[in-house]
């Protein structure tokens, strides 16, 4: 399963775990109010159901700040939600739990954390491409995601 998002400058298709770590990490690392990165927790609105329309601009703003206070953690931070642990073992989590603890580099998560010394690279790349996606992006301009 994989997330496809769609914007100015072409398409660029992520995996949805890697979009998921991401958002975890974000989340149990910067926000210390659950307002700072609306528009990166928007995008799992896309997963099984209509495509996302999202502000790019505002949204590469987000992801910029996430490269700036993310990516220089050590690996051995590395953060996973418990809704994301529980999907991938096929197990649904109490609800309304959205808690995370640090995991670090997990054998499961496979190619993703191979030789990796920081969060950056681990996701750097999936940032970048975004960033990419809508450079210099107006007012006007919509990323649109999509569950493939």
């Amino acid at each position: 399963m994989s997330l496809a998002f769609t914007g100015r400058h072409g398409d660029v298709e992520i995996p949805w775990l890697t979009y998921a770590l991401l958002r975890d990490n974000v989340q149990h690392h910067l926000e210390r109010d659950h307002g700072a990165f609306t528009l990166l927790h928007r995008v799992s609105e896309a997963l099984g159901e209509a495509p996302v329309r999202l502000p790019a601009a505002q949204f590469n703003r987000e992801l910029q700040t996430v490269r700036e206070q993310l990516l220089e953690l050590p690996i051995e931070d590395l953060a996973m939600a418990t809704r994301t642990r529980a999907l991938l073992h096929l197990q649904w989590p109490e609800l309304g739990d959205a808690s995370s603890q640090v995991v670090g580099p997990l054998r499961i998560l496979g190619q993703l954390v191979i030789d990796a010394r920081t969060l950056g690279d681990v996701f750097d790349a999936t940032i970048s491409e975004l960033l990419a996606l809508n450079q210099d992006a107006g007012p006007e301009d919509e990323v649109e995601i999509s569950d493939h």
